[in-house]
């Protein structure tokens, strides 16, 4: 379902207000206009918002002292590396936090399995703070600067009605959204790399519901998501990102409605 929003100002004057009747349906998966979306959660620091329908599980893993370093590695010239400037960014956008980088963020969707036949997706975090390096690499760490990477909100009907015991195993998958080229760029686990199903693009987490906490189920020191090179899979995937136009109607010329050819006519 598409729902487009529309934010109204009362500032006691009379206002003419144009809302679109109709939308194309050749959209996966689309749930709002991308412009707003985009404005909307760079806008706002979302992660750190403890919405009272959601409950707020942080980063703890004692087997690696509550810390761990992430590194999004991006494909170019046959090589991987956490670098911005392997997608097209330059040290001045991330220096004078140009648009294309302010608008740009990495999007951590939560899901129940990692089967697309069978799951359901439980919630959907995002990482808009990029910071000022040209490097892609940020730690996991409750204490630190990367809170939002730190934590992740579950609805609290998934706790209450779906985990029946302590703890539960989620599926983390990870992507970017780059404002600059306005396409999604996805990761694969880099641990999975020989798997031949759909589990190659998830990491599984631990949540724990005793000590509202979750921690990533890894055998490396670091978390290494890879980007996608898959140019088929990844023009499917990006699919979901058609920006929705929000045409104007052409309204009728003529003041008076004709019920028996349902035309309109202008009458004195």
């Amino acid at each position: 379902m598409c729902i487009i929003q529309h934010k109204i100002i009362n500032n006691g004057k009379d206002k003419i207000i144009k809302i679109a009747l109709t939308q194309p349906i050749d959209y996966l998966g689309y749930e709002e206009s991308l412009d707003n979306f985009i404005n909307e959660t760079t806008n706002n620091n979302i992660n750190d918002v403890d919405d009272s329908e959601k409950f707020k599980f942080k980063y703890l893993d004692s087997n690696k002292n509550n810390k761990i370093n992430i590194y999004f590695k991006y494909y170019s010239g046959n090589t991987y590396d956490y670098n911005y400037k392997f997608i097209g960014f330059v040290e001045d956008d991330i220096n004078f936090n140009k648009t294309s980088f302010k608008n740009s963020f990495y999007v951590i969707d939560v899901f129940d399995n990692y089967n697309t036949q069978i799951q359901n997706k439980v919630t959907s975090n995002y990482l808009t703070v990029l910071g000022n390096s040209i490097n892609s690499n940020y730690i996991i760490d409750y204490t630190g600067n990367s809170k939002q990477l730190s934590y992740l909100y579950i609805p609290v009907n998934f706790i209450e009605n779906v985990v029946t015991g302590n703890t539960i195993t989620l599926y983390v998958r990870l992507s970017f959204y780059n404002a600059k080229i306005g396409k999604l760029h996805l990761f694969y686990n880099s641990e999975n790399e020989f798997l031949l199903t759909e589990e190659k693009y998830y990491y599984k987490i631990l949540l724990d519901k005793t000590n509202k906490s979750f921690k990533y189920i890894v055998n490396n020191i670091d978390i290494i998501p890879l980007e996608v090179i898959n140019n088929e899979y990844i023009d499917k995937f990006n699919r979901s990102l058609t920006i929705l136009p929000q045409k104007q109607q052409n309204y009728p010329a003529g003041n008076t409605f004709n019920y028996i050819d349902g035309t309109y006519y202008t009458s004195d």
